[in-house]
């Protein structure tokens, strides 16, 4: 913010008061530099002659990861990626192929909400989830949970996921990996 307040506008007048601080500029230089910033609110307070900033960043949903790789990003539970991650134990990773430029990418498309509702669904069980690998043409959910793993398809509604499951949860049949 201080850096967008340097200088003049129209050649002599400071961006640096209350009055003239160019907060549409602000605004978008600010979301354009920091892909973690959901968003953020300026606003001039004429009472304490001070500007205002509010910033909101996305929440961390998962990580996701190139596969067979350790680049990895930040994941929003509607497949928005947004910075790079290092492992991280305490959120799911999640393995695909990535884009070029994954930073600001939405993964996932209309599959995404079918999938996290799919592994938000099993964390409720409770099942631990080491990874989720999702195949190359985004119809196939592989998610591991060490001993064992469950492959759904994405296309199948995640009520109706999570009702196989947990019925081959509480079964005997269930195989290990």
């Amino acid at each position: 913010v201080q850096a967008e307040l340097r200088g003049t506008r129209l050649g002599s007048i400071s961006k640096n008061t209350l009055f003239t601080a160019p907060l549409e500029h602000t605004h978008t230089s600010l979301l354009n530099a920091y892909p973690q910033i959901e968003h953020l609110e300026l606003a001039r307070n004429f009472l304490t002659t001070t500007l205002d900033v509010k910033i909101y960043e996305h929440a961390i949903y998962a990580i996701w990861c190139a596969q067979h790789s350790d680049v990895c990003y930040y994941m929003t539970h509607d497949g928005y990626i947004f910075a790079p991650a290092p492992y991280d134990p305490a959120y799911v990773r999640w393995y695909s192929t990535l884009p070029t430029d994954p930073i600001r990418a939405n993964i996932g498309g209309a599959y995404i909400q079918n999938m996290t509702a799919i592994v938000d669904g099993l964390r409720s069980i409770p099942i631990h989830i080491d990874s989720v690998t999702l195949s190359d043409d985004m119809k196939e959910l592989r998610i591991d949970t060490g001993p064992w793993y469950v492959l759904v398809s994405t296309d199948v509604p995640a009520v109706d996921t999570l009702r196989y499951v947990t019925a081959g949860v509480s079964s005997t049949t269930l195989k290990s990996a």
